[in-house]
């Protein structure tokens, strides 16, 4: 039994956060009231859920990645054009 900075037994509740999905923790039973009572019951660990975030987030990375080595190439392309348009105007005018 665990019991909260107010002396009331603490409860047990489920984090939903992005952070810390499905991990359990202690709190303070009183909703009016919140003495600041909290500690992890079970430790950090990846799930299928942490592993599954972290492929999205590589999968949009390289995707990121390709979109900008395309408009790079692109703005390389049209750079290159407008100096060899330039000097064609410079050199038969």
């Amino acid at each position: 039994m665990v019991e909260c900075h107010c002396g009331c037994r603490a409860i047990v509740r489920i984090s939903w956060t992005s952070a810390n999905p499905g991990r359990r923790f202690f709190c303070c039973p009183n909703t009016g009231y919140d003495c600041g009572f909290f500690m992890w019951v079970d430790t950090p660990m990846f799930n299928r859920a942490s592993v599954d975030g972290l492929l999205k987030l590589k999968i949009n990375a390289e995707a990121n990645l390709k979109a900008k080595t395309k408009e790079a190439r692109m703005w390389k392309m049209l750079m290159l054009s407008s100096w060899v348009l330039f000097v064609t105007y410079v050199l038969f005018t």
